[in-house]
């Protein structure tokens, strides 16, 4: 199924309706726009008659923000993406004035949608973690269903297979909780296109075709059966099994034809003859190498296919248990360099300000007691003795600022972006995990003391990943929004019960505390077998 067509479906038709006029008379209205059969254009002519009302309404928060949802939902669908996008984010300044948590995550699900059409995906990806943020606050299952559906439709979008797939799983385990049919179906559809690009064709794939077949059958999704009889068809003829590929492809053009779908039955029919013809061209060739082929041949290719096998295996085992020794001792050089480097530059740090630090201090003492026999002297000299006392005085405090440089390092000098870099550069030579860096509109200097915590934080997390969770890719994102500065760190590690007490614990704490100190928030979002995720969102502002 083709990649823009499949999130065009999902993005359509997973929207949600609401209301209209003096509040209780506006919530009718409303009910009555959504359980209408009119259409998108008609629909959109009656929410503008309601909102262009004599009526006071403006107090009506709650049923504004349900209202212009709707509207946005018949623009999206009338491809008007810009109309849309100020009707969710008017719906998102109602909902927020009406403090509906539920509301307010809606509206952060419909921006992240619109910003998937208008390829901003690092805006969708945050507008979809924002709405995962509010569904989470009041355990709103269906509303997470959404948000994991459209984050694994984001990833699939940008072929970050791992974290597809990871939230693919948690919308079929938000959908089985639901008993929601549509939501199992598209999980499983995603899952299937995740094993397509990740594995190509395999027992899996028909798996998941089945287990979606299954699902849209129930709730009678005659269009979307037939698009699964195609691709099941097209998967079998690419593996040149052309009997079983004729066999889907007349099963799709049966209901292509209940369809009254002309084109695709046309369609549907040439396939079918081109496969007849290639499986006789198949069936002919099969002959023809039965009659030259003869048993001993036959046993000799079995006993070298086996040979080969076996040397590839005992080579693959030997390569595995090298490869293992160098990652563990990759991770521990990695860790000692890190940690020889900040060790060596405190002591610097310290040596200067204790021991060269007091010795000046000693001279400036010794200083200041002869001032009193010193203004007998001549106009001169004791213009030279003010001299050498300034001179001191700058001498001390150059100390103290390389002290406090050589401590902070090059965050002081550079930056946060140019530490993280550094920081990027010296992981480079990792080979598991791989860390993918993400920054946008991060360039200027921040608060000192913002950017040492938070690079802290960064440098701790990034700690835990590499000791603890056996992770294959890290993606790390560094965003500037609106004043705040959001951090995403990403790994399709193991994961773990957020109930149970890990050894890093201490770590975690570490972090929290650091960004509850910059007033910021700190989110984990894990479990085991599906990696982990932290989300921090931090005032940026001096």
């Amino acid at each position: 199924m083709n990649k823009g067509v499949f999130i065009a479906f999902l993005l359509i038709f997973s929207g949600s309706f609401l209301q209209s006029q003096d509040c209780d008379y506006l919530k009718r209205s409303y009910e009555q726009i959504r359980d209408n059969d009119k259409s998108d254009i008609e629909k959109l002519e009656q929410i503008s008659n309601v909102l262009n009302s004599t009526l006071d309404i403006q107090s009506c928060t709650s049923e504004l923000a349900s209202l212009y949802r709707i509207k946005g939902f018949c623009e999206l669908r009338l491809n008007q993406s810009e109309f849309a996008e100020f009707s969710y984010r008017t719906s998102l300044k109602f909902a927020i004035k009406s403090s509906d948590t539920n509301s307010i995550g809606l509206a952060y699900n419909n921006l992240g949608k619109i910003h998937i059409r208008q390829n901003t995906t690092d805006s969708a990806v945050y507008y979809f973690h924002k709405a995962h943020k509010m569904f989470s606050k009041i355990d709103d299952d269906f509303g997470l269903m959404l948000t994991y559906q459209n984050l694994s439709v984001v990833y699939y979008y940008l072929d970050s297979l791992s974290w597809a797939r990871q939230n693919a799983y948690r919308l079929l385990e938000k959908a089985s909780i639901l008993n929601d049919q549509e939501g199992l179906a598209t999980g499983q559809q995603i899952l299937n296109l995740v094993e397509l690009e990740v594995d190509g064709i395999g027992d899996s794939t028909f798996y998941y075709y089945r287990k979606s077949l299954s699902v849209f059958k129930k709730i009678n999704d005659h269009e979307s059966v037939m698009n699964i009889y195609e691709n099941i068809g097209s998967s079998y003829e690419s593996t040149e099994t052309y009997d079983s590929a004729i066999y889907y492809y007349k099963k799709a053009s049966v209901i292509a034809d209940s369809l009254n779908s002309a084109h695709l039955l046309s369609y549907m029919n040439a396939k079918v003859t081109d496969i007849g013809a290639l499986l006789q061209e198949k069936n002919k060739n099969k002959l023809l190498l039965i009659n030259i082929l003869v048993g001993l041949f036959a046993i000799l290719i079995v006993a070298v296919i086996v040979i080969i096998h076996i040397r590839r295996k005992n080579i693959i085992i030997k390569d595995n248990r090298i490869q293992e020794l160098l990652s563990t001792q990759e991770i521990r050089t990695f860790e000692s360099m890190i940690q020889g480097q900040d060790n060596e530059r405190k002591r610097i740090a310290d040596e200067l300000h204790d021991r060269i630090g007091a010795m000046l201090s000693t001279i400036k003492l010794y200083h200041s007691q002869i001032d009193s026999s010193i203004k007998t002297l001549d106009d001169k000299t004791n213009s030279q003795h003010e001299k050498a006392g300034s001179l001191i005085d700058e001498t001390v405090q150059e100390l103290r600022r390389i002290s406090h440089d050589l401590h902070s390092g090059i965050l002081v000098k550079f930056g946060l972006k140019a530490a993280l870099e550094q920081l990027a550069d010296a992981l480079s030579t990792l080979n598991k995990p791989k860390f993918n860096w993400y920054f946008n509109n991060v360039d200027r200097r921040f608060n000192s003391e913002l950017e040492i915590n938070l690079y802290r934080v960064i440098q701790e997390a990034i700690s835990n990943i590499i000791k603890h969770a056996d992770a294959n890719s890290v993606n790390i994102q560094l965003n500037l929004i609106d004043e705040d500065l959001l951090v995403t760190i990403e790994d399709d590690g193991r994961g773990f019960d957020k109930r149970m007490k890990r050894g890093d614990g201490i770590g975690m704490e570490s972090m929290n505390s650091r960004v509850e100190k910059m007033n910021g928030n700190f989110n984990i979002d894990t479990s085991l077998g599906h990696g982990t995720t932290l989300i921090i969102e931090i005032p940026a502002h001096d």
